[in-house]
């Protein structure tokens, strides 16, 4: 991404979070469809497979640098990675040994696709993978901090409209948790592969890889508000936690050429 156009997201996200400010209640009441099996796909069935990469960029450390704690690290994520899957479906407390279960076939995937790939190209992705993990782990964190203080109450738990507040007004720790979306956060950070892919002079990243990750980030952020879990400005925080994550972590790793 050119220096100069780095602000260009934040003008847009300003742009969306005004137009929340006056619409988000009759945006999300428009699309909401609980029972819309696009949006139940988006939710459990596309968001953890950013989550796994962690598991695999662990996996792939771990085959690096023979480390105890990239091996902890491996099986923490794997079996978060299952249940961030499974609390959609089954009560997580009463499934505990399958969960542990299917975290051990996930690290046995992973381990198979690292070990049928070469030390040298392993090393060539390292950076890479460990720049988008750091991304997505800081801003899923954020997200996770800016939740549970923020207290603004989802549209599907509402009772009646009068329950709804504006974004730009924390309601603090009430178990509520719709502001920032964590799913646009997440999925927002395929944007730091496509730009770290465009600034690597190696490879010239072809414009529909571009097209993909844009048309992910709105799919994504388009199926909550259908599922009622999020309003307009809720996924316009969300990629703003990201993108901003994204910025600060490209400009430290790049201060120490890690990348």
């Amino acid at each position: 991404m050119e220096e100069k156009k780095w602000w260009i997201p934040y003008i847009v996200a300003g742009i969306l979070l005004l137009v929340g400010t006056f619409y988000d209640y009759s945006i999300t009441a428009f699309l909401y469809d609980p029972q819309n099996v696009f949006a139940i796909f988006m939710q459990c069935g596309v968001i953890w497979l950013f989550i796994a990469v962690v598991t695999f960029v662990f996996t792939m450390r771990q085959r690096l640098h023979k480390s105890i704690f990239f091996f902890l690290a491996e099986i923490i994520s794997a079996l978060y990675t299952v249940i961030e899957f499974m609390k959609y479906f089954v009560n997580i407390r009463d499934h505990l040994f399958l969960i542990v279960i299917l975290g051990i076939f996930l690290m046995s995937f992973c381990n198979m696709i690292v070990y049928h790939m070469s030390l040298e190209r392993l090393q060539r992705l390292e950076k890479k993978a460990v720049f988008y993990v750091c991304v997505l782990i800081l801003s899923s964190l954020l997200v996770a901090v800016l939740k549970y203080f923020w207290g603004r109450i989802r549209f599907r738990e509402m009772e009646q409209a009068v329950q709804f507040s504006a974004w730009f007004l924390p309601q603090g720790c009430n178990g509520h948790h719709s502001f920032p979306s964590g799913h646009t956060a997440a999925i927002s950070s395929l944007l730091c592969l496509f730009v770290t892919m465009k600034d690597c002079e190696e490879h010239k990243v072809p414009w529909y890889i571009g097209v993909f990750v844009f048309g992910m980030i709105i799919t994504m952020a388009v199926s909550r508000m259908i599922m009622g879990a999020h309003f307009l400005s809720d996924i316009t925080g969300g990629f703003l936690v990201t993108y901003t994550v994204f910025l600060c972590s490209r400009h430290y790793f790049y201060q120490k050429r890690y990348i």
